[in-house]
């Protein structure tokens, strides 16, 4: 998770590998690139919707804003909606 400077929201993303060239051993994570659409605070959660065509972007491990897992949340609503949700494990003020 890193916060896009512009709108001043999380950005969040699922990890796909963790690399490290061997000339300066700094690690990296490729991560499968998400769009946050907005936080609901019934579920203190940031609906998210993964990007399409399939993006993917290369993080410095030490540029991650937080180092808390968090897990992707998935709901059906009635109308066969499904709608995706990063909860947070903690308030963010």
């Amino acid at each position: 998770m890193h916060t896009d400077t512009e709108l001043g929201v999380p950005v969040f993303g699922k990890i796909v590998s963790f690399v490290s060239p061997v000339v300066n051993e700094c690690w990296h994570i490729v991560v499968e690139s998400s769009e946050t659409k907005l936080f609901v605070s019934h579920f203190h959660a940031y609906e998210v919707t993964m990007t399409q065509p399939t993006t993917f972007s290369l993080i410095k491990f030490h540029e991650v804003a937080d180092y808390q897992p968090l897990y992707c949340h998935s709901v059906l609503t009635a109308d066969n909606a499904r709608h995706s949700f990063v909860k947070l494990p903690y308030h963010v003020f």
